[in-house]
């Protein structure tokens, strides 16, 4: 397969190639990053009998990777589908180790390896793959990609640049939740010497003119949403019921609704900057915002049969399926090794890599 003929989804900005990063100040740190990042299977993970089951590699906090994350949970949900999974969570930037070891060159967040060996990246290709064609309504794949297009890419470009010109502490502890320790301490240092920011707001394109633009457009996507639902029956985006158009909405959205299931941002969220904290009083209260609500409430813990069609379950906590790592009792020794230096080595990481 020739990069150069892959369309980047809009969850990724750049495609990579492996021997860019064995070049390069990635591959430098690689051996350490590997040996204590590198995340086993949940103890209660259960390979499907059909080999429907999958490796997924993600950036935590990434909402294009929620969006993938959600539909795997309500698949996993019912035993009857015979599907189970587990995810690999990684910071911004070091994740690009990760993804490349799968794809031989790609990136993107998130990337899934199915157990029949096939690789699929970009969150809509794999809700393609998970779900059951009856999961989406006719027409619902154009505003599905046009949400990505739009919403997704809007959300990430206004957060990132208030949290990239904010408190670096913030940043940090927004960034590594549920990542390994040692890429939590690698991007802290980096962070608190303000070595990543000026790499990641260059790679993402992310600048004033560029977060008012995106403000325009999450404002214009939430109107137009909220009246598509109003024309339809004032419950779901699509057709009497929950589909694909109603999770991939709430997932893109999710960053900017301070949503309860989120317990880490919840937590952190009287530090946001007032921007964001202004942002999202005002969408909270949109009727497409409340749309997003509802369907974290009600959906966000469901299960989904093989008709497609998703009950609703208990409100509860988004958890990313992990297994151990970390497990090394010499981290903390080689942690104190790697020091200042590991941080100044891949300092330039992510002016090349997302």
């Amino acid at each position: 397969m020739n990069l150069s003929d892959l369309k980047v989804p809009p969850e990724n900005t750049k495609q990579i190639t492996l021997d860019k990063i064995d070049r390069g100040p990635l591959g430098k740190v690689a051996p350490i990053l590997s040996l204590f990042s590198t995340v086993a299977p949940p103890s209660d993970y259960s390979p499907s009998r059909s080999g429907n089951s999958c490796y997924m590699v993600t950036v935590g906090i990434s909402h294009y990777c929620e969006k993938a994350r959600w539909c795997m949970d309500l698949m996993r949900a019912d035993k009857e589908n015979d599907f189970d999974y587990y995810e690999s969570a990684h910071v911004p930037g070091l994740a690009a180790l990760y993804t490349t070891a799968l794809d031989g060159g790609v990136s993107a967040t998130p990337i899934v390896k199915f157990a029949d060996g096939e690789v699929v990246w970009d969150s809509t290709k794999v809700m393609d793959k998970v779900v059951p064609k009856a999961f989406e309504e006719e027409g619902g794949r154009e505003i599905e990609e046009w949400m990505d297009e739009k919403l997704g890419s809007g959300t990430r470009c206004y957060a990132y640049y208030h949290l990239l010109g904010g408190d670096p502490e913030l940043l940090t502890e927004l960034a590594t939740d549920q990542t390994s320790w040692v890429e939590s301490k690698i991007f802290g240092l980096m962070a608190r010497k303000g070595m990543i920011q000026p790499g990641m707001k260059k790679f993402m394109g992310i600048d004033k003119g560029a977060m008012e633009d995106s403000e325009a457009t999450i404002r214009r996507v939430f109107d137009e949403i909220g009246e598509k639902i109003e024309e339809g029956d004032g419950d779901f985006i699509m057709g009497n019921r929950f589909t694909r158009a109603d999770l991939t909405f709430a997932a893109l959205a999710s960053p900017l609704l301070n949503l309860s299931q989120f317990k880490n941002s919840q937590r952190l969220y009287e530090k946001f900057p007032k921007a964001l904290k202004d942002m999202s009083s005002e969408l909270r209260s949109h009727p497409a915002g409340l749309h997003a609500i509802k369907c974290y409430d009600e959906y966000r813990g469901g299960k989904m049969g093989k008709d497609g069609r998703v009950e609703k379950g208990v409100m509860q906590a988004v958890r990313l399926r992990q297994g151990q790592r970390n497990r090394l009792g010499v981290i903390a020794g080689v942690a104190a090794a790697v020091g200042v230096g590991a941080a100044a080595v891949v300092g330039g990481v992510v002016g090349v890599v997302g």
